[in-house]
């Protein structure tokens, strides 16, 4: 039977992705392994052509997501419809062929499950920082929480255009701005920064008031510059570690039970032990300990 797992990106060395499936298969009594693979970009098609049949699935993070879009013989509404696959599925574990990797979008679900915990699901409008992957999802998980208006600063506005076409095709209405026009992005109750930390890129400009919430959810810096500038002026901030936890369960549904609508056994004891591994309280909110 299948077995092995593993997070894939570039760079890999900092995804806290083994500590959260760890103990969700430890809990499970699943005696399966969860590694870090570094994968270059423009590398995931070999890589996936060299996968025995020892593999069950991949968690897929930057800069793969595109590409194992492309890799998917599957794809569910999510993916298709951001053009971004952070998860691939062997449709047949056991299996030997590369070509039964069904690909799926759990970020969409992490970001609105995040969202709705920190009671921020009813929105007239948003920021959303970056043009990439995880900004397409967040851009349709704001849509789902039925929010109409998105702000979108990016470092390459061409780039971000984008984001404007997924926006009509969700009805949402999408302005793009550049990093040295944030003085002048409407305020939102909500920003949702998906720029690593390392790129050291400066949001104190943003327009905001007492308890609107920074969602920073590239959380290999933290806490970032951009986190702690936002708390000391009085806003919330929430930490990627909520995300990365609340798609990481949608992710072990499909790698245990192929299906991410059905909870697995003991889902409850599952999640709890997940944000322990991170250092997120039992609600997923609160950053105890990142490291």
């Amino acid at each position: 039977m299948a077995s092995r797992l593993a997070v894939i990106g570039d760079p890999i060395e900092h995804s806290k992705s083994p500590l959260l499936h760890g103990a969700a298969y430890e809990v499970l009594g699943l005696g399966w392994s969860y590694e870090r693979i570094r994968v270059p970009r423009h590398r995931l098609n070999a890589f996936v052509n060299e996968l025995d049949a020892s593999w069950r699935g991949l968690s897929v993070t930057m800069p793969l997501k595109t590409e194992a879009h492309d890799v998917a013989r599957w794809r569910d509404e999510a993916s298709n419809l951001t053009g971004s696959t952070n998860t691939l599925v062997r449709s047949f574990p056991g299996s030997g062929s590369p070509e039964d990797f069904r690909g799926f979008n759990t970020d969409i679900a992490g970001i609105v499950n995040t969202l709705r915990m920190l009671q921020f699901s009813s929105l007239e409008s948003a920021t959303i920082v970056g043009s990439g992957a995880t900004a397409s999802s967040a851009l349709v998980a704001l849509s789902e929480l039925g929010c109409p208006r998105a702000s979108v600063v990016a470092r390459d506005v061409a780039r971000a255009h984008s984001l404007v076409d997924l926006g009509s095709r969700i009805g949402m209405s999408v302005s793009v701005y550049s990093l040295g026009d944030l003085a002048t992005v409407p305020r939102s109750r909500v920003t949702v920064c998906s720029i690593p930390g390392s790129a050291g890129v400066d949001l104190s400009a943003l327009e905001r008031a007492d308890d609107d919430l920074l969602f920073d959810i590239a959380y290999d810096v933290w806490p970032s510059a951009n986190a702690l500038e936002w708390t000391r002026s009085g806003g919330i901030v929430a930490s990627g570690l909520s995300m990365l936890a609340a798609q990481a369960l949608i992710q072990v549904r499909l790698f245990v039970l192929g299906d991410p609508h059905t909870p697995v056994d003991r889902e409850a004891a599952v999640w709890r032990a997940m944000c322990s591994s991170v250092g997120l309280d039992e609600t997923g909110r609160q950053a105890l300990s990142v490291g």
